[in-house]
Protein backbone atom coordinates (compact mmCIF):
# COMPACT_ATOMS: atom_id res chain seq x y z
CA UNK A 1 0.00 0.00 0.00
CA UNK A 2 1.36 3.22 -0.71
CA UNK A 3 1.52 6.53 1.67
CA UNK A 4 -2.19 7.86 2.79
CA UNK A 5 -3.03 11.78 1.59
CA UNK A 6 -5.93 13.84 1.01
CA UNK A 7 -6.85 16.38 4.59
CA UNK A 8 -4.11 14.78 6.60
CA UNK A 9 -1.42 16.70 4.39
CA UNK A 10 -2.41 19.88 5.14
CA UNK A 11 -1.09 21.30 8.51
CA UNK A 12 -4.24 21.85 10.03
CA UNK A 13 -4.73 17.97 9.39
CA UNK A 14 -1.39 16.82 10.62
CA UNK A 15 -2.50 19.01 14.02
CA UNK A 16 -5.42 16.81 14.48
CA UNK A 17 -4.70 13.49 13.47
CA UNK A 18 -0.77 13.39 15.27
CA UNK A 19 -0.67 16.54 17.48
CA UNK A 20 2.39 15.33 18.91
CA UNK A 21 3.96 14.82 15.62
CA UNK A 22 3.37 11.20 16.72
CA UNK A 23 0.90 8.04 16.14
CA UNK A 24 -0.43 7.07 19.48
CA UNK A 25 -2.35 3.92 18.59
CA UNK A 26 -4.13 1.50 21.49
CA UNK A 27 -4.23 -1.54 21.71
CA UNK A 28 -5.38 -4.23 24.32
CA UNK A 29 -3.11 -7.32 25.22
CA UNK A 30 -3.29 -10.35 26.62
CA UNK A 31 -1.59 -13.90 27.42
CA UNK A 32 -2.62 -15.32 23.83
CA UNK A 33 -2.92 -13.41 20.56
CA UNK A 34 -6.04 -12.92 19.18
CA UNK A 35 -7.55 -11.13 15.94
CA UNK A 36 -8.30 -8.24 18.45
CA UNK A 37 -5.97 -8.85 21.38
CA UNK A 38 -1.70 -8.28 21.02
CA UNK A 39 0.69 -10.35 22.84
CA UNK A 40 3.26 -8.73 24.96
CA UNK A 41 6.08 -10.70 25.55
CA UNK A 42 8.48 -10.35 28.90
CA UNK A 43 9.90 -8.33 27.08
CA UNK A 44 7.38 -5.61 26.91
CA UNK A 45 7.10 -5.84 23.32
CA UNK A 46 3.65 -6.28 21.60
CA UNK A 47 2.95 -8.33 18.46
CA UNK A 48 -0.30 -9.22 16.72
CA UNK A 49 -2.89 -8.11 14.54
CA UNK A 50 -3.57 -4.38 15.79
CA UNK A 51 0.26 -3.53 16.25
CA UNK A 52 0.98 -4.44 12.81
CA UNK A 53 -1.90 -2.41 11.69
CA UNK A 54 -0.88 0.79 14.14
CA UNK A 55 2.84 0.34 12.45
CA UNK A 56 1.36 0.22 9.08
CA UNK A 57 -1.00 3.10 9.31
CA UNK A 58 2.03 5.19 10.97
CA UNK A 59 4.19 3.99 7.76
CA UNK A 60 1.63 4.93 5.45
CA UNK A 61 1.14 8.54 7.01
CA UNK A 62 5.13 9.02 6.79
CA UNK A 63 4.92 9.84 10.44
CA UNK A 64 6.40 8.33 13.70
CA UNK A 65 4.40 5.21 15.45
CA UNK A 66 4.35 4.40 18.86
CA UNK A 67 2.20 1.38 20.19
CA UNK A 68 0.95 1.66 23.57
CA UNK A 69 -0.69 -1.46 25.48
CA UNK A 70 -3.66 -1.56 27.71
CA UNK A 71 -4.93 -4.60 29.86
CA UNK A 72 -8.83 -3.72 28.79
CA UNK A 73 -10.45 -2.10 25.79
CA UNK A 74 -12.56 0.26 29.03
CA UNK A 75 -9.02 1.49 29.40
CA UNK A 76 -8.75 2.78 25.59
CA UNK A 77 -11.76 5.10 25.48
CA UNK A 78 -10.78 6.92 28.47
CA UNK A 79 -7.18 7.58 26.86
CA UNK A 80 -8.63 8.41 23.52
CA UNK A 81 -10.67 10.77 25.67
CA UNK A 82 -7.88 12.29 27.11
CA UNK A 83 -5.91 13.08 23.93
CA UNK A 84 -3.62 10.22 25.17
CA UNK A 85 -3.93 8.32 22.18
CA UNK A 86 -5.01 9.34 18.57
CA UNK A 87 -6.28 6.14 17.62
CA UNK A 88 -7.36 2.71 19.01
CA UNK A 89 -8.88 -0.73 18.02
CA UNK A 90 -11.80 -1.96 19.74
CA UNK A 91 -15.17 -3.67 19.76
CA UNK A 92 -18.39 -1.51 18.83
CA UNK A 93 -21.01 -0.63 21.27
CA UNK A 94 -23.90 1.83 21.91
CA UNK A 95 -22.20 3.39 25.19
CA UNK A 96 -18.68 3.73 23.35
CA UNK A 97 -19.89 5.85 20.53
CA UNK A 98 -20.99 8.24 22.98
CA UNK A 99 -17.21 8.91 23.75
CA UNK A 100 -15.12 8.07 20.35
CA UNK A 101 -15.95 7.75 16.57
CA UNK A 102 -15.54 4.53 14.79
CA UNK A 103 -14.41 3.63 11.83
CA UNK A 104 -14.76 0.48 9.42
CA UNK A 105 -14.33 -2.46 11.22
CA UNK A 106 -12.00 -5.23 10.29
CA UNK A 107 -13.29 -8.14 12.18
CA UNK A 108 -16.34 -9.67 14.20
CA UNK A 109 -16.13 -11.38 17.85
CA UNK A 110 -18.30 -13.82 18.77
CA UNK A 111 -17.88 -13.69 22.66
CA UNK A 112 -18.98 -16.91 24.77
CA UNK A 113 -17.77 -18.35 28.41
CA UNK A 114 -14.55 -20.75 29.61
CA UNK A 115 -16.33 -22.83 31.88
CA UNK A 116 -13.97 -24.36 35.09
CA UNK A 117 -15.82 -27.21 35.45
CA UNK A 118 -17.47 -28.59 32.17
CA UNK A 119 -19.42 -31.47 34.03
CA UNK A 120 -21.13 -28.59 36.28
CA UNK A 121 -21.92 -26.02 33.88
CA UNK A 122 -22.48 -27.67 30.30
CA UNK A 123 -24.27 -24.70 28.65
CA UNK A 124 -25.11 -21.26 29.51
CA UNK A 125 -28.74 -22.43 31.23
CA UNK A 126 -26.00 -23.64 33.63
CA UNK A 127 -24.35 -20.61 33.76
CA UNK A 128 -27.34 -18.20 34.30
CA UNK A 129 -27.68 -19.12 38.25
CA UNK A 130 -27.13 -16.94 41.00
CA UNK A 131 -24.55 -19.85 42.35
CA UNK A 132 -22.44 -19.21 39.35
CA UNK A 133 -19.71 -16.45 39.16
CA UNK A 134 -18.64 -15.22 35.70
CA UNK A 135 -15.77 -13.11 35.72
CA UNK A 136 -14.73 -10.63 32.61
CA UNK A 137 -13.10 -7.39 31.90
CA UNK A 138 -13.98 -4.38 33.36
CA UNK A 139 -15.35 -1.66 31.38
CA UNK A 140 -15.91 -3.97 28.27
CA UNK A 141 -18.24 -4.67 25.92
CA UNK A 142 -18.42 -8.35 26.66
CA UNK A 143 -18.96 -8.04 30.21
CA UNK A 144 -22.01 -5.87 29.74
CA UNK A 145 -23.14 -8.36 26.84
CA UNK A 146 -22.59 -11.41 29.53
CA UNK A 147 -24.64 -9.19 32.14
CA UNK A 148 -27.22 -9.01 29.66
CA UNK A 149 -27.40 -12.25 29.07
CA UNK A 150 -26.44 -14.24 32.40
CA UNK A 151 -29.01 -11.94 34.97
CA UNK A 152 -28.94 -14.56 37.59
CA UNK A 153 -24.95 -14.95 37.77
CA UNK A 154 -22.96 -13.43 40.23
CA UNK A 155 -20.10 -11.26 38.01
CA UNK A 156 -16.91 -9.79 39.08
CA UNK A 157 -14.96 -7.39 36.85
CA UNK A 158 -11.23 -7.18 36.79
CA UNK A 159 -8.60 -5.22 34.79
CA UNK A 160 -6.84 -7.36 32.67
CA UNK A 161 -7.12 -11.47 30.96
CA UNK A 162 -4.48 -12.43 33.32
CA UNK A 163 -6.32 -11.37 36.24
CA UNK A 164 -9.23 -13.27 35.11
CA UNK A 165 -7.53 -16.90 34.51
CA UNK A 166 -5.80 -16.55 37.83
CA UNK A 167 -9.49 -16.26 39.50
CA UNK A 168 -10.88 -19.07 37.27
CA UNK A 169 -7.34 -21.30 38.00
CA UNK A 170 -7.91 -20.21 41.76
CA UNK A 171 -11.72 -21.56 41.86
CA UNK A 172 -12.83 -18.12 42.59
CA UNK A 173 -14.85 -18.17 39.52
CA UNK A 174 -16.95 -20.68 37.66
CA UNK A 175 -16.61 -19.10 34.00
CA UNK A 176 -14.38 -16.58 31.95
CA UNK A 177 -16.57 -14.46 29.45
CA UNK A 178 -14.52 -13.31 26.23
CA UNK A 179 -14.05 -13.66 23.03
CA UNK A 180 -14.45 -17.53 21.40
CA UNK A 181 -10.93 -17.30 19.26
CA UNK A 182 -8.92 -16.35 22.34
CA UNK A 183 -10.77 -18.67 24.96
CA UNK A 184 -10.29 -21.62 22.94
CA UNK A 185 -6.41 -21.12 23.12
CA UNK A 186 -7.07 -20.95 27.23
CA UNK A 187 -8.85 -23.67 27.74
CA UNK A 188 -5.95 -25.77 27.34
CA UNK A 189 -4.37 -24.55 30.48
CA UNK A 190 -7.90 -25.79 32.29
CA UNK A 191 -8.35 -29.53 32.53
CA UNK A 192 -11.97 -30.14 32.43
CA UNK A 193 -12.91 -26.70 31.39
CA UNK A 194 -14.83 -26.33 28.43
CA UNK A 195 -15.83 -23.45 26.19
CA UNK A 196 -19.38 -23.44 25.65
CA UNK A 197 -21.31 -23.85 22.19
CA UNK A 198 -22.69 -20.68 20.53
CA UNK A 199 -22.23 -17.33 21.94
CA UNK A 200 -24.23 -14.98 24.26
CA UNK A 201 -22.82 -11.47 21.51
CA UNK A 202 -21.54 -11.15 18.52
CA UNK A 203 -19.60 -7.70 18.13
CA UNK A 204 -17.24 -5.58 15.58
CA UNK A 205 -14.26 -4.77 16.08
CA UNK A 206 -13.19 -1.46 14.82
CA UNK A 207 -10.84 1.44 14.42
CA UNK A 208 -11.76 4.06 16.77
CA UNK A 209 -10.67 7.98 16.82
CA UNK A 210 -11.68 10.93 19.70
CA UNK A 211 -15.01 12.86 19.47
CA UNK A 212 -14.46 16.16 17.22
CA UNK A 213 -11.71 15.15 14.86
CA UNK A 214 -13.27 14.54 11.43
CA UNK A 215 -9.88 14.61 9.61
CA UNK A 216 -8.55 11.48 11.44
CA UNK A 217 -12.08 9.93 11.62
CA UNK A 218 -11.23 9.95 7.26
CA UNK A 219 -7.54 9.19 7.63
CA UNK A 220 -8.13 6.26 9.69
CA UNK A 221 -11.01 4.95 8.21
CA UNK A 222 -9.53 5.40 4.56
CA UNK A 223 -6.52 3.23 5.44
CA UNK A 224 -8.39 0.26 7.22
CA UNK A 225 -10.40 0.21 4.53
CA UNK A 226 -7.17 -0.65 2.09
CA UNK A 227 -5.64 -2.23 4.34
CA UNK A 228 -8.66 -4.52 4.19
CA UNK A 229 -8.92 -4.36 -0.06
CA UNK A 230 -5.18 -5.20 -0.44
CA UNK A 231 -5.04 -8.16 2.19
CA UNK A 232 -2.78 -6.38 4.25
CA UNK A 233 -5.22 -7.61 7.49
CA UNK A 234 -5.73 -10.82 6.07
CA UNK A 235 -1.85 -11.22 6.31
CA UNK A 236 -1.74 -9.56 9.41
CA UNK A 237 -3.68 -12.62 10.68
CA UNK A 238 -1.62 -15.30 9.54
CA UNK A 239 1.62 -13.71 10.69
CA UNK A 240 -0.07 -13.84 14.08
CA UNK A 241 -1.36 -17.00 13.67
CA UNK A 242 -5.47 -16.49 14.29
Amino acid sequence: MGNLQGSFTSESGRSELTPTGVLRVGVVYAPEPSAFFALRTVDGALHGVTVDLANEFARRLNVPGEVLGFSGSGQLVDALEQGQLDVAFMPVDDERRKHVNFGPEYYVVESTCLVRDAAVVPDFAALDDARMTVVGLAETTTIRAAQKALPAAQFKAVSSVSAALELLKAGDADAVALSRDVLERYQTRFPGSRVLDGAFHAIKVAIAVPKGKPVALDAASHFLEQAKSSGFVEAAFRRAGV
